[in-house]
């Protein structure tokens, strides 16, 4: 018998349990370049080198199930 299609589409890990989610959105990494120009070179065109990177919030986005008290007020263990 065929399984219906699951309106979730990513699963997480959490404490044990594992838990589907629809979305999941702010996977982004922005890296800030540094320019450099080196003292001795005849040059004066600059290079830029990656810098700093910062990472933006992972939203998860689903609904609310029953049983669902334990993972959202933290009561399951991290590891």
């Amino acid at each position: 018998m065929p399984q219906p299609v699951s309106r979730y589409h990513f699963t997480a890990d959490w404490g044990g349990s594992r838990t589907g989610f629809a979305e999941i959105s702010g996977l982004n990494i922005e890296i800030e370049p540094v320019l450099f120009r080196e003292g001795a070179s005849p040059e004066d065109q600059m290079r830029k080198l990656p810098g700093l990177r910062s990472y933006s919030n992972v939203v998860l986005k689903r609904s609310i199930l029953k049983g669902d008290n334990d993972f959202l007020t933290g009561s399951i263990p991290s590891k």
